[in-house]
């Protein structure tokens, strides 16, 4: 038998199981979480963090504006405006997921200040005056 064969069958396998399962595997994993809430969310944590560190490099490790290299301080900004509409009800893990994928430069990195300044001066603020 050829090894994508074997690959295939367990698949085909694993798939079957889990949906004759699915409740089963489900709340075995919600248990595990309960029991282990602390080691879970480092995790995640971490992981989450990984993928953030990635876009800064991806995006040249610095404020596009000005400069900036702290990246305690360095944000996500859509180049076009309309941020709050796309990451409205994603997970910070799914947007840096979705940032990463994306290849037609929809997206830059800009520090704290830089940031707040470009909406300001293109009026992306929403209902919020700060005036």
């Amino acid at each position: 038998m050829r090894p994508t064969t074997i690959k295939k069958e367990k698949r085909s396998y694993s798939l079957k199981y889990y949906y004759k399962n699915a409740v089963k595997l489900r709340d075995r994993a919600l248990k595990y979480y309960h029991n282990n809430k602390e080691k879970c969310n480092r995790r995640h944590m971490v992981w989450r963090n990984k993928l953030r560190d990635e876009i800064i490099i991806k995006f040249g490790n610095k404020c596009k504006r000005c400069g900036f290299n702290d990246k305690r301080a360095l944000q996500i900004d859509h180049v076009n405006g309309g941020g709050c509409k796309e990451t409205n009800g994603l997970s910070p893990a799914t947007f840096y997921k979705k940032v990463l994928a994306n290849k037609n430069g929809k997206y830059q990195l800009l520090c704290a200040n830089c940031n707040s300044i470009k909406k300001f001066e293109n009026n992306e603020l929403g209902k919020k005056l700060y005036f």
